[in-house]
């Protein structure tokens, strides 16, 4: 991994890289008249080069009564998620074109360890239009009051400003030290920003609801909010956490490569709603055990916002019931996601195929780069990648709680 460091110059280079992205796609599954979405993007730089190797848009999740025993729906459908998963099939296609005689500008085979590697040259970088949901979303906000001086009564309120006040240092922490009070130059800490994200059942020390600060706690494990049926997918800020302990490569992967990190987090503008202090809890620094396991990327704000932005969008808007992946593959480059599946799948037909970047197709993937002919389960092959669930159980434990799935729904082939 090069060494290298990243400035905001560089965050506004990679934002703007990915909007032109973006305008480039197919008006398919784009957000219509008066509908936001959010995006997110895996960005390649090499030798000062930047290339949008994966990109997404989304912001739906289904419920765990959608959940398919057959791998065939992809539940999680926020951008960071797709962006990623379409990450992985850029993997794919690069071991796939080195398998068959053909080069990769971004790994190599070393036979002595018989695995892939990433070229030294090659970094990549996570942008997201909008901050991770969950933990990241979680910080105070301000309303600036001028303090009048010589008989000058002019008052100017911001209730969207970021205050960057240092968060105590527990594990699971409150925000009790931000109740309203006002400083030597009138900032007065009236609410926290919200995510509709929930802390895990079982939580030890949940939200309380209350009014003002007091509404939520830090360092929690969130699921995503489903529209009566709960979901079992963890917050976009928890899953990114742990793609910075074990790799963005997930376990099958992590069979046929070396871990793969992020080298940063970039993050675009959207009304003033970030916080790095935030982010960085919710991504590197959750607790003392996950700071030591933690690759600690780092953390960027564009000035640039995302033209189909929520706030662009305004306060009548709705969010795209389409979610967008394209990856830079010379095959199925592009689809349309609607529900965890491809647009145009019906009950009534049941005949579209899956997603590219569905598990079931992942794991055929996988199962046709290899050598052997393999007749495991999607399951067992996870759980055959030894390292990487040592390493996934030691953040589990770090962590404390996480989402429990069914077995049944990991035992197609």
């Amino acid at each position: 991994m090069c060494n290298q460091n990243f400035d905001f110059q560089f965050a506004d280079e990679v934002a703007q890289l990915c909007y032109e992205q973006f305008e480039k796609l197919p008006k398919s599954g784009k957000p219509v008249e008066n509908q936001w979405t959010y995006l997110a993007a895996i960005v390649k730089h090499c030798n000062g080069e930047l290339e949008v190797v994966s990109m997404a848009t989304g912001s739906k999740c289904i419920g765990r009564g959608k959940l398919s025993p057959s791998g065939d729906i992809v539940n999680d459908s926020h951008a960071e998620v797709l962006a990623r998963r379409g990450f992985l099939k850029y993997l794919y296609e690069h071991i796939r074109s080195l398998k068959s005689g053909r080069t990769s500008d971004i790994l190599f085979f070393c036979d002595s360890e018989k695995k892939y590697h990433l070229n030294q040259s090659i970094t990549f970088h996570l942008f997201s239009s909008h901050l991770p949901c969950g933990d990241a979303a979680v910080f105070p906000k301000s309303k600036i009051r001028e303090i009048a001086h010589h008989n000058t009564a002019t008052s100017v309120s911001s209730p969207n400003s970021v205050d960057q006040r240092h968060y105590p240092a527990s594990k699971k922490r409150r925000i009790d030290s931000y109740s309203p009070s006002t400083s030597e130059i009138g900032d007065i800490i009236e609410d926290i920003n919200r995510t509709g994200a929930k802390c895990l059942a079982g939580e030890k020390n949940p939200d309380r609801k209350l009014a003002g600060v007091g509404y939520h706690v830090v360092g929690c494990v969130r699921t995503k909010p489903g529209r009566g049926d709960p979901t079992l997918s963890v917050s976009c800020s928890d899953k990114i956490l742990r793609w910075n302990c074990v790799g963005i490569q997930g376990a099958l992967l992590s069979l046929l490569l070396d871990p793969i990190y992020l080298s940063s987090i970039i993050i675009g503008n959207d009304d003033s709603l970030y916080s790095e202090e935030a982010l960085r809890r919710a991504v590197i620094d959750r607790n003392a055990e996950i700071a030591k396991m933690n690759r600690r990327p780092s953390l960027l704000h564009s000035s640039l916002e995302f033209r189909f932005s929520r706030r662009l969008c305004g306060i009548s808007g709705k969010p795209s019931p389409c979610g967008i992946v394209w990856t830079k593959v010379p095959q199925k480059n592009h689809e349309v996601i609607v529900e965890g599946r491809r647009l145009g799948w019906t009950k009534k037909s049941n005949s579209a195929e899956p997603l590219s970047i569905a598990k079931k197709m992942f794991l055929h993937t996988f199962k046709s780069v290899t050598d052997k002919q393999l007749d495991f389960t999607y399951y067992e092959l996870k759980q055959s990648a030894t390292v990487y669930q040592d390493s996934w159980r030691k953040v589990k434990a770090a962590l404390s709680i996480w989402t429990i799935k069914d077995l049944d729904l990991l035992q197609f082939k």
